[in-house]
């Protein structure tokens, strides 16, 4: 795989989103009972972000690692082999995994 080493991974829980859809959606249409949210017209494009890596930051190094030591503690009964990740800096090396 090719990724710098220590490069956040945002890994979003699924919750998150769902919990903003329905938020934005209540505001949208509530934009013009509630002056708090009146900026969410139903004439104007909102763009919503969410992100949880700043809550708790995992390296590309630590999500494989994380996976590598599942797969061997936790063997899959029919998989004749392990996964196998290197993590390579350089893209002239790529190729050649």
């Amino acid at each position: 795989m090719f990724a710098s080493q220590q490069v956040v991974a945002d890994f979003v829980p699924v919750d998150l989103p769902v919990n903003m859809m329905i938020a934005v959606a209540w505001a949208r249409a509530n934009a013009t009972k509630v002056p708090e949210v009146s900026h969410a017209t139903a004439n104007k494009a909102a763009i919503y972000h969410i992100t949880t890596g700043g809550l708790n930051p995992l390296t590309i190094t630590e999500i494989v690692n994380d996976i590598m030591i599942t797969f061997k503690n936790n063997p899959m009964e029919s998989c004749f082999r392990r996964p196998k990740s290197n993590i390579i800096t350089s893209s002239r090396f790529d190729h050649l995994q």
